[in-house]
């Protein structure tokens, strides 16, 4: 089971079929190269306030959470 701080954090790679009809009406649907580069990179989704709250909770310093965050996502790629 993933711990809170794990479940705060997550990469995931969107589908080529579910970003066009995000973008295609924009601006930068028209630009060269658009096709072209979608779905190249990961995506990570952070829950910063998340992270805040439990280090409310847990009594841990605000300064510390920064390094929460990096835990978490060196967690996932392990």
């Amino acid at each position: 089971m993933a711990s809170p701080m794990q479940r705060k954090c997550c990469v995931h790679t969107m589908t080529a079929p579910a970003i066009p009809v995000v973008f295609d009406d924009k601006e930068i649907a028209g630009r060269q190269g658009y096709l072209t580069h979608l779905n190249q990179y990961h995506v990570i989704n952070l829950d910063i306030t998340g992270f805040i709250s439990d280090a409310t909770r847990m009594d841990i310093p605000l300064s510390n959470v920064p390094n929460m965050i990096a835990d978490a996502i060196y967690i996932l790629h392990v």
